[in-house]
């Protein structure tokens, strides 16, 4: 079998291995595919029913609040004008107020707030008021019930029908991409397994698609035969496997000597450290022992003066 023959071969494997390669990475693109979703029907809006609170009357006034503490306050004056007697039992009565009066103030007022809020509430002014503003959120539901029923009309009889069938032409589409897609594979493959019985020439761990580029662009460039092809890629390979093994040992040998390099400063750094340590040491001994010779000097000064 001359090279040309060869080559055609080898070419054809070659296209039969991309053809199924990209039909299978189609196929799975296929597969992960889906239609849209289906859109939301409308939805029915209420009317919020906020009614006008009722206006309570009933205050509480804070100065009658804080009456038993003004007492309190007058309490040194009336002790001026009535004697201290006067004073004190008016200020009994001042703090007594405070935990009497204001309490009960508070309760009193609030009992009349809820009634007066209970009152109007059964008012007929107010319950004509409230069925003023039912009829006016009567009238806004009523708009929005009828807004509702048309856009639920829209959605039943147009939106969700041509929904329908634009996902029903994408189906179909798609499940006919699909099947021919697979269509593609299991012919080219069988096309391929065929070329490979039939021709012998290329063996089943050169079949890949780089290992056939590299056999095909060798003999369309040359004279030489598949055996020399595949000699080639061997090689080429090798070469490749040997760049890597050169790459990583290069990538090694820069580690090392940087961990080398880390170590010895680190070590370098690790002396200075200790001779800092010990140059400290060394500045507390003299320290100390001036220290000793000072207090030594002081005890026979003041011993000096205690004999004379």
């Amino acid at each position: 079998m001359n090279n040309v023959n060869q080559y055609n071969i080898v070419k054809s494997a070659l296209d039969l291995e991309v053809t199924i390669h990209d039909a299978t990475n189609e196929l799975n693109k296929l597969s992960r595919q889906t239609f849209r979703e289906c859109p939301a029907p409308p939805v029915m809006q209420m009317v919020d029913r906020v009614y006008p609170p009722p206006v309570i009357t009933v205050k509480y006034r804070w100065y009658i609040m804080l009456l038993p503490i003004i007492l309190f306050l007058l309490s040194p004056l009336v002790s001026i004008i009535f004697g201290a007697h006067g004073g004190a039992m008016f200020l009994v009565v001042a703090v007594s107020s405070i935990f009497i009066w204001t309490p009960g103030y508070i309760i009193v007022q609030f009992i009349r707030r809820r009634r007066q809020k209970k009152n109007i509430l059964k008012s007929k002014k107010y319950k004509s008021q409230v069925d003023e503003y039912d009829r006016m959120y009567d009238y806004q539901q009523q708009q929005l019930n009828q807004q509702y029923a048309y856009e639920l009309s829209i959605y039943n009889n147009q939106i969700l029908p041509q929904y329908n069938n634009e996902k029903r032409i994408w189906t179909e589409q798609h499940e006919s991409k699909i099947a021919n897609t697979k269509t593609i594979i299991t012919s080219s493959r069988n096309q391929l397994n065929s070329l490979y019985n039939s021709s012998r020439i290329i063996p089943s761990h050169y079949r890949s698609i780089e290992a056939l580029q590299h056999i095909c662009t060798t003999l369309y460039s040359s004279n030489y035969d598949v055996s020399f092809a595949i000699n080639s890629y061997d090689n080429y390979r090798m070469k490749l496997a040997l760049d890597e093994a050169n790459q990583l040992k290069e990538q090694l040998k820069l580690q090392e000597e940087l961990n080398s390099q880390l170590l010895s400063e680190n070590n370098d750094r690790l002396d200075e450290t200790n001779e800092l340590i010990r140059s400290i040491r060394n500045d507390q001994r003299i320290i100390g022992a001036v220290g000793a010779i000072q207090n030594a000097r002081s005890n026979h000064f003041l011993k000096g003066l205690s004999g004379g």
